[in-house]
């Protein structure tokens, strides 16, 4: 039986072994949001050879998918409206990763003939940030004058993510510096009530309002972190989730994470653009030096959008259990689309570690991280001349954050405070400052747009 992750692999081996299919340029495979695949193909010539080709594949596809297929076969050679449809979908399509199978030879008396371009149209409901192709791009470039984003994001929910971002914020508060903080984690928040915020909206209300009228705003949207306290709690900008009601989950329900076009996979959803217009006037008016993002755990698409559409830095966190190498290992490979030569911008978190890194089960558990981590690197990120298993300046490179039972039960944040300052996420902060530094010092680029 075909399944669904077998049937592009099988549509084109069912094609590439027809004798004619060298007689065929191009063939794009549209697989719509139910995993059933039709097929736009672009003969060499026209006439009726090319029509009784047409008829050879999709007898040969519905053979090999069964209900997997969807005919009729669309040619580019059909009359004027279909032709055009044709057109139009193969204009559309992507190229089509052949790396991961392999390709035909085609049947011994075809003479092994020139096979087609392939190209392919995913017809997608969800999870585009997750699966674009390009490089993400943030609002806007991390340079000199400009505030970084940070998300910091786990595939798994309890390993100490938000009290990482927490800790982070706080430390830069004291440092004197302005911050804005964003509860991301729309369908679960809870940054809001941690750091005892007080406003009539959040996020939620931002984008909603600005989907529907074009225009965004932050009035009574932000409140102070109180919880750090009276000085440092005033240099941060808190925005909430919302207030939850059954009119927050109404707005929830509106959040369309769709493309304009369903194939045009790269293209920013309504949802994606009023996102990076809420960090845009966040720029605009409250002109922090950090604006931090407490991203969704798992595969939301608004964890997408704020690892893969949004962040100069990403933190990741992961325990060292099987379930979390395997969350980790396939962002990272998300993470790798696009990219060319080492990742910048990683940071990878050691969650939950060992009290006692020095002891022997705390040593095996940290050097077993590490070489996982790694591989994970290996695999998705690092090219021929991967750095050094010890480089401590390498993405790969794990930063712990020990177990602490105090963190798993506290009523007031001023109850952990020396916690939350320890070394480990004084560490942690100061790697992610590094990163948040761009390199160079942006004269090129600032006397670049004074020319213009």
């Amino acid at each position: 039986m075909t399944t669904f992750d077998r049937t592009i692999e099988t549509a084109v081996g069912a094609c590439e072994a027809l004798p004619l299919i060298g007689r065929i340029k191009t063939i794009c495979l549209v697989r719509d949001l139910r995993g059933r695949v039709r097929l736009i193909v672009e003969p060499e010539n026209v006439g009726p050879e090319s029509r009784a080709i047409c008829h050879e594949i999709e007898d040969a596809v519905a053979a090999a998918l069964g209900a997997y297929f969807e005919r009729p076969v669309l040619s580019t050679n059909e009359g004027r409206e279909r032709g055009r449809l044709a057109h139009l979908i193969l204009d559309k399509g992507e190229p089509l990763e052949r790396s991961a199978f392999p390709r035909a030879e085609g049947p011994p008396d075809s003479g092994n003939p020139v096979l087609p371009v392939w190209k392919i149209v995913e017809r997608r409901f969800s999870k585009l940030s997750w699966l674009q192709q390009g490089v993400p791009e943030p609002p806007w470039p991390l340079k000199p004058g400009t505030p970084p984003i940070v998300a910091f994001y786990s595939f798994k929910g309890g390993v100490g993510r938000t009290t990482a971002l927490v800790s982070c914020a706080w430390q830069l508060a004291r440092k004197g510096k302005r911050l804005v903080v964003l509860d991301f984690d729309l369908e679960a928040p809870g940054l809001g009530s941690l750091l005892e915020v007080a406003s009539n909206r959040g996020i939620l209300d931002v984008v909603v309002d600005s989907l529907a009228t074009g225009k965004t705003s932050l009035a009574d949207a932000t409140g102070a972190a109180r919880a750090f306290g009276a000085d440092d709690g005033a240099r941060v900008d808190v925005l909430p989730a919302g207030r939850l009601s059954v009119s927050y989950v109404e707005k929830l329900a509106r959040l369309d994470f769709a493309a304009a076009e369903p194939w045009d996979s790269d293209e920013k959803s309504s949802a994606m653009g009023a996102f990076s217009e809420l960090l845009l006037e966040i720029k605009r008016k409250l002109a922090p030096d950090f604006i931090l993002i407490d991203a969704r755990a798992g595969l939301k698409d608004l964890s997408g959008i704020s690892l893969r559409g949004l962040s100069h830095v990403d933190v990741l966190f992961s325990r060292a259990s099987e379930q979390s190498y395997d969350g980790l290992g396939l962002a990272l490979e998300i993470l790798g689309r696009g990219r060319r030569g080492p990742p910048g911008g990683l940071v990878i978190v050691h969650a939950l570690a060992p009290r006692e890194p020095t002891s022997g089960v705390g040593q095996e558990e940290t050097e077993e991280f590490r070489d996982r981590v790694y591989a994970l690197f290996e695999n998705s990120l690092y090219g021929e001349e991967p750095p050094p298993t010890d480089d401590e300046t390498a993405g790969h490179w794990p930063w712990p954050l020990a177990r602490e039972q105090d963190l798993e039960r506290f009523s007031k944040l001023a109850s952990v405070e020396r916690i939350l300052f320890s070394e480990d996420y004084r560490r942690l902060l100061d790697r992610i400052e590094e990163l948040c530094v761009p390199e160079g010092d942006g004269e090129e680029e600032d006397e670049k747009e004074e020319g213009r």
